[in-house]
């Protein structure tokens, strides 16, 4: 991790580049823009314009915070058996604030006014698929994955609760992606929903095989 990668170079220029137009049209901004959406996709929180600067400024600090961390994580060894998959959801993530961010200026000058309700889940729902898709190839780490006590405490249980929770990941995914056909209020209970399963489905499913592998290890020391 000595050299900063090229993906991470360009999206960090990118992110520059973005942070200065952000300074640059702030002027022309209307005096509030819009800061939160409800579920029906309605906005029902405002934010000065010098907040787009913040808003502007997000990729950049997660670039900068993707290309660090392998350096600073105790199983830094390990970042060199994933970086693919590390590479590609750090910059998803990065490439998903730059959208949300332009997506905010166009509707603050009124040159777009997508149903955020809809387009808003169904981005992260793609997210989710591409996080699914590469958690299992996650390898053990203090930063990236499914940080809980026991995979925390166990190799055996961060493969496999990466496994199980990556196909989780996908499953919530896909069911945002499709919410884009059915009711605002459906939708957003079915986010809630599958959030819930998501955190709930996974923690336990982690302790289960930790609390295996305990009394595995209890009962060979017997």
């Amino acid at each position: 991790m000595k050299k900063i990668d090229p993906v991470f170079a360009v999206l960090g220029a990118l992110s520059i580049v973005q942070l200065a137009a952000s300074i640059a049209i702030c002027p022309s901004l209307p005096e509030t823009i819009p800061f939160h959406w409800n579920a029906s996709g309605q906005v029902d929180n405002w934010a000065s314009r010098p907040w787009s600067i913040l808003l502007a400024a997000f990729p950049l600090v997660m670039i900068v915070l993707a290309a660090v961390i392998p350096r600073l994580d105790p199983k830094s060894e390990n970042y060199e058996r994933h970086w693919p998959s590390y590479r590609l959801i750090m910059a998803m993530v990065t490439i998903l604030m730059a959208g949300l961010y332009w997506m905010t200026i166009a509707i603050s000058l009124d040159l777009w006014n997508p149903d955020v309700s809809r387009v808003v889940p169904a981005a992260i729902g793609v997210l989710f698929i591409v996080i699914g898709n590469y958690l299992p190839r996650v390898r053990h780490n203090y930063t990236l994955g499914i940080r809980l006590p026991w995979t925390l405490a166990s190799e055996r249980v961060w493969t496999k609760t990466h496994r199980f929770g990556g196909a989780l990941f996908m499953i919530v995914g896909l069911v945002l992606v499709a919410g884009v056909f059915i009711s605002p209020t459906a939708r957003f209970v079915s986010l809630i929903f599958g959030l819930a399963v998501l955190i709930g489905a996974t923690s336990l499913y982690s302790w289960i095989l930790w609390k295996k592998e305990q009394q595995g290890e209890k009962k060979n020391t017997d």
